[in-house]
């Protein structure tokens, strides 16, 4: 019984495991969508278009009132895209669903649309006429971040041919990683490269390969490489690039620090509740085991001698044993020696030699001892 608990136990620990290690690591493979991630809808060309913020499980636009570049600029960059031309306008193709932001104030330099300022999510007095919109103006050798935890980070994807491709990290370094970042408006030389798909795998086509830039560089695509689309390489070498946590260039001084990804902290609780429920199954099961019954162990019948008539004393072995004094029934016991004769106090021990023996016989003057 405790060997079939045991193997259903190891049965279920590893079925356990498997569970937890698909959704663990799922999310680099598939694009899940998060509270607070924005997107563009219906427009001409990409990075234009009308602005859907998702909440509560659902996808909604945003009404224009107070909409402007600054907020413009805000959605362009947590799109991974430049915000050095972005502007807003009202959408030319109203949305359906609900309206989830109104009044919406950004300074321009919050990483997230969901870091301004707004009123009450759902709270608007609003039509879908009013629908905000952006523009990030993609232009040739444009450059974006995609797949990263924040819009600092991500897969390096340049615009060329009105598509998005990949970069090979063939030779990829800071150097090529602080053009980017300064390309995408950042200050400083705040790019850190990152290789071998670290952001995932992007999709056909791959650009770029053998990328040199000297670090000076405005723009990716002023920096030597091979040629536009020749290249050897597989998407689990897709560069990209870590930005820092500096603020934009062309923004003003930062009023809020971004706040910890939706993704991360999806991960991370997900972990934490799996190895929560991991462990109070164990316990659980621990105890179940050890509640069980165990099969009572009766030992069999034997002639044993009962320790009734058992005496510690040498002559024990010689003597019969005595009856026990709560008339019970005691087991067989040995034969008894014929008995012998009690001793005496006289003859109990021998009479020691004479005196005059010890002086072989012979007497003196002296008085005998008493």
């Amino acid at each position: 019984m405790a060997s079939n608990t045991d193997g259903k136990l190891a049965r279920g620990m590893r079925l356990w495991i498997i569970f937890s290690a698909f959704f663990v690591f799922w999310p680099n493979y598939v694009r899940c969508q998060f509270e607070g991630d924005v997107r563009l809808v219906d427009g001409a060309q990409n990075g234009r278009g009308r602005v859907e913020i998702y909440h509560d499980n659902q996808w909604g636009t945003i009404c224009d009132d107070t909409w402007d570049t600054s907020d413009a600029q805000v959605v362009c960059r947590q799109l991974g895209f430049g915000t050095t031309n972005a502007r807003g306008y009202t959408a030319t193709s109203p949305g359906s669903g609900p309206i989830h932001l109104d009044g919406t104030h950004c300074f321009g330099t919050e990483y997230r649309l969901d870091y301004c300022s707004h009123s009450s999510w759902g709270l608007n007095d609003c039509v879908h006429s009013e629908d905000a919109a952006v523009s990030c103006d993609i232009n040739e050798g444009d450059v974006r971040l995609v797949g990263g935890f924040t819009p600092n980070q991500g897969r390096v994807e340049i615009y060329h041919n009105y598509q998005w491709g990949t970069v090979c990290d063939d030779r990829w370094g800071d150097s090529d990683a602080r053009v980017v970042c300064r390309q995408l408006g950042y200050s400083g030389d705040v790019g850190e490269a990152r290789s071998g798909g670290t952001y995932g795998r992007g999709s056909d086509p791959t650009y770029l390969d053998e990328v040199g830039c000297l670090g000076y560089e405005s723009r990716l695509a002023d920096c030597s490489h091979d040629g536009w689309g020749i290249e050897d390489c597989t998407h689990s070498e897709d560069a990209g690039v870590y930005c820092n946590e500096n603020v934009p260039a062309t923004s003003s001084p930062a009023t809020s620090s971004p706040a910890t990804s939706s993704l991360v902290v999806g991960i991370m609780s997900f972990v934490g509740v799996s190895l929560f429920l991991l462990t109070m199954s164990a316990l659980i099961a621990v105890y179940y085991t050890c509640s069980q019954r165990k099969p009572a162990i009766i030992p069999t019948q034997s002639n044993q001698i009962p320790l009734s008539t058992i005496t510690s004393h040498p002559v024990a072995y010689h003597t019969a044993a005595a009856a026990t004094s709560n008339s019970m029934t005691t087991g067989p016991t040995q034969p008894s020696l014929p008995q012998q004769p009690p001793a005496t106090e006289t003859d109990s021990l021998p009479s020691p030699p004479s005196y005059n023996a010890l002086q072989g016989g012979q007497s003196d003057s002296m008085p005998q001892p008493n």
